[in-house]
């Protein structure tokens, strides 16, 4: 038995918003070095990771630091002593 979606019209899938991101331009990964810099804080060496559709970056900091200055890592701590 065929079951249909309600309006699964070629036309509204061919709408579908995530259709836009199908079709997205690569990032640079000199625009996710600055992104990084600008909405972290964070200092990185940024390589790109391979993927079917999404635009995944490798980060490392050149400061070491993981997190913004203003988190808390005591929690993130905790969380790392807890699996050695």
């Amino acid at each position: 038995m065929d079951i249909l979606a309600p309006d699964a019209s070629p036309a509204t899938i061919a709408a579908h918003p995530i259709d836009t991101l199908r079709a997205a331009s690569a990032v640079p990964e000199a625009l996710a070095q600055r992104l990084a810099a600008e909405h972290y804080g964070l200092i990185a060496a940024v390589h790109r990771l391979d993927s079917e559709r999404d635009q995944n970056f490798r980060l490392r900091s050149l400061s070491g630091r993981l997190m913004r200055p203003s988190t808390d890592s005591h929690p993130i701590r905790l969380s790392v002593s807890a699996r050695e």
